[in-house]
């Protein structure tokens, strides 16, 4: 799915509900050379959760990313 169809509270909803499973999802919509590597978990422990999330144009594409 492309992050660029989901509307922005319905990307911060997917984003708040995933650290109840502690891994945290990542999306990557208009990369300029796609590559597909080994999935990778990034697990923690109860002490280190994502505290906050960000939102700008971060990869110059014209549109919002969350981070």
């Amino acid at each position: 799915m492309k992050a660029s169809i989901l509307n922005p509270s319905a990307m911060a909803s997917v984003i708040m509900l995933s650290s109840l499973f502690h891994t945290v999802p990542v999306l990557c919509d208009g990369c300029p050379a796609p590559s597909f590597v080994s999935v990778r978990a990034f697990d923690f422990d109860g002490s280190l959760r994502p505290q906050s999330l960000a939102m700008g144009d971060f990869n110059g594409d014209g549109k919002a990313d969350l981070v």
